[in-house]
């Protein structure tokens, strides 16, 4: 596994970052980003430890032939996502697992372009040798959306030659790729007949001549404490940015790509639901101890607000363990393949969910989050004594229940607690189509043979 130090060093390669407007010269030493990049090198340099095999490439891209070996991938993913109590969701365990998602789908990658699967496994020894981190960039801009995404600046192929294309435009929600070293850019929606200039998939370095990124406003305040966990998103700029066939999976076949976005990406959603059922639990324990700090668990009312939440926390690990016990192989991959309706209804749960949690934490810890102690003051007077007795809570010191609300604050209130309130929502996709696409679907025979037999019970069938 490569260091923290190599780690640095490959962010430092003439990459053009814009922040807060203006272009930095070296990502590493941008002040807002250093929270972040402390907790990515601690990954990097932890390679013994038990969520290792997660971000490693030699297990992170090999296909699971066995259920266990499909447990084994989701409980890698469950321990990485412990390290960052499940906010960081676009680390390798996800962007690999997607990756050879699309690889194992070789028959419908030859069908659109013969030597795409060679070419995808030759990226995918890259990343055994090089260890990069992977980022994708997922949406087109939302200019206007009555118009078609060419109208508002979507990536496009400008340009074919004999080495490779040509590429102009813009992609959005690149999610940690001012850190990460390569961009992988999919498919994204169904297209048009005409729109064969805007399929593609290929993997771009993210210092290619031409590209620019811009990040996303950094609102995390300093001394938030999941500033550590803030995955930097941008806007992803092309202008004229050369990417060589060697690195082109799919390229201007609109029936190739619309047959691609059919299949889902079930590796991926398994570190996807994994990561999330961990973030709920660390939200949940927030607002346990919030009631706690503040003597208010053990009201009636607040009993059946946890036995609530404990119900919620219980159907997405439900879910979760579905997806795996009904697993099955699948021909078409060659490979041990989750469930998708159990790990689809187990995200969009999760949404649910995590709302829900974050307003029974805004509700419940009010005045308290507003009055709390600064954290960064300490006396020892009589005024200060005095005012921590004012502060404490039961079995609680003022500065510690100061901790615990300013948390309590950034998960519900702050900014990155909200950025992955959205995320939630939409980071797979929309959440109505997903509703529609379980109903398709849902087996409902069993239901309906019931209905039958009662129905013909009472002299009126249905058939």
């Amino acid at each position: 596994m490569r260091s923290s130090v190599s780690y640095l060093k490959s962010l430092r390669d003439g990459r053009t970052v814009f922040v807060a407007g203006t272009r930095v010269d070296d990502v590493t030493a941008v002040p807002n980003f250093q929270p972040i990049l402390s907790t990515l090198c601690a990954i990097e340099d932890d390679g013994g430890a038990s969520w290792s095999r997660a971000t490693d490439p030699a297990f992170a891209l090999t296909l699971p032939t066995t259920p266990r070996e499909l447990a084994e991938r989701g409980a890698a993913s469950g321990a990485l996502a412990a390290v960052s109590s499940g906010f960081l969701g676009r680390l390798n365990d996800y962007t690999l697992s997607y990756l050879l998602d699309l690889c194992s789908l070789r028959e419908i990658l030859s069908r659109a372009q013969p030597d795409a699967p060679s070419r995808i496994e030759a990226f995918l020894d890259h990343c055994r040798v090089r260890q990069p981190l992977v980022a994708h960039a997922i949406s087109h801009p939302q200019v206007d959306r009555r118009r078609g995404s060419r109208e508002n600046g979507a990536l496009r192929v400008s340009a074919i030659t004999p080495d490779g294309v040509v590429l102009d435009g813009a992609r959005m929600v690149a999610t940690l790729a001012p850190l990460a070293n390569e961009l992988l850019i999919a498919p994204f929606g169904l297209y048009a007949a005409d729109d064969s200039d805007l399929v593609l998939m290929c993997v771009v370095p993210l210092n290619a001549q031409g590209l620019s990124m811009h990040v996303r406003p950094l609102d995390a305040a300093p001394g938030d404490p999941l500033a550590v966990l803030d995955e930097p998103d941008a806007t992803v700029r092309f202008d004229h940015v050369f990417v060589p066939h060697a690195r082109v999976f799919l390229c201007g076949d609109v029936a190739g790509a619309n047959d691609l976005f059919t299949h889902s990406t079930p590796l991926a959603y398994l570190a996807a639901l994994t990561r999330a059922q961990v973030r709920v639990d660390f939200i949940a324990a927030v607002g346990h101890a919030v009631l706690e700090a503040i003597g208010a668990a053990e009201f009636p009312q607040n009993k059946t607000v946890l036995g609530d939440a404990a119900l919620e926390l219980l159907s997405i690990r439900a879910l979760l363990q579905c997806a795996l016990d009904q697993s099955a192989w699948d021909p078409a991959r060659a490979c041990w393949s989750p469930s998708m309706p159990y790990l689809l209804a187990g995200l969009l749960k999760v949404e649910s969910v995590a709302k829900g949690l974050t307003r029974l934490i805004s509700e419940h810890a009010g005045s308290g989050v507003l009055m709390r102690l600064d954290p960064g003051v300490r006396s020892e007077g009589p005024e200060w004594r005095a005012l921590e007795q004012i502060a404490r809570g039961p079995g609680l010191s003022g500065a510690a229940k100061a901790a615990l609300l300013r948390l309590a604050w950034s998960v519900a209130l702050g900014p990155i607690g909200t950025r992955q309130l959205l995320y939630d929502r939409y980071a797979f996709g929309d959440p109505f189509s997903l509703r529609a696409y379980l109903g398709r679907r849902h087996d409902w025979s069993s239901g309906a043979a019931l209905l039958d037999r009662a129905l013909a019970r009472s002299g009126s069938p249905l058939s």
